[in-house]
């Protein structure tokens, strides 16, 4: 191929990028600004190829759901404690390797989701999430889990497949709370300790050793 067509595809290819850039910047500012101006109380930035959260978006303090799943996202920032009408954060699919601890301040939520990270532990702190329905920790790295999540009494599910467990702790899967609680893909030590009908047919538990 002539250098001056390579180079000609390359620019063009760059300019595809950039364009695409300033694409998802431009949806980003709108569907945010849209939130503002119609006081809504959801906010769906999926899969948006953002690296981090958009500074506007901790203003929107009414917010009840916040969708930041399928994103490049590394960290959540300390202001991420105003957002107190918080019931749904979605941040699943994203590069976050440390847990988000100013999550543990927001009393008011029922459902976290951060499948898909790179998390390897999860902090004491989390038991100040009272509200706490679901947490999805699936697809992580993590090997233990905080004495603490006992206290989570309103907990039902608690998805913890394909992470590096080779025990849970009996004080977790006898919560009174807890529905479902997911463990395949961990290598237990006995992949046979969790019975099926722990609590009747009200818990399923999955428990294989892959």
């Amino acid at each position: 191929m002539p250098t001056h067509i390579h180079i000609h595809m390359h620019t063009f290819a760059r300019s595809m990028m950039v364009s695409a850039c300033m694409c998802t910047a431009t949806l980003t500012f709108v569907q945010i600004n849209h939130a503002r101006e119609s006081f809504s109380r959801t906010l769906y930035l999926y899969s948006f190829n953002l690296h981090s959260i958009p500074e506007e978006t901790f203003s929107l303090t009414a917010l009840t759901t916040l969708h930041l799943g399928s994103n490049a996202i590394e960290e959540v920032p300390p202001r991420i404690k105003k957002m107190e009408r918080l019931q749904y954060l979605g941040l699943g699919y994203n590069k976050i390797s440390t847990f988000p601890v100013h999550i543990c301040s927001l009393s008011s939520l029922k459902q976290l989701y951060l499948y898909r990270n790179f998390l390897v532990s999860v902090p004491e702190l989390i038991s100040h999430l009272s509200s706490l329905e679901v947490l999805s920790l699936y697809e992580n790295k993590l090997e233990t889990l905080p004495r603490s999540l006992p206290s989570l009494h309103q907990l039902k599910t608690l998805e913890l497949h394909h992470n590096r467990f080779t025990q849970v702790a009996s004080t977790v899967l006898e919560m009174p709370s807890l529905e479902n609680i997911t463990l395949e893909g961990n290598p237990l030590d006995d992949p046979m300790l969790i019975p099926y009908s722990m609590r009747g047919e009200q818990m399923c538990v999955l428990a294989v050793s892959e």
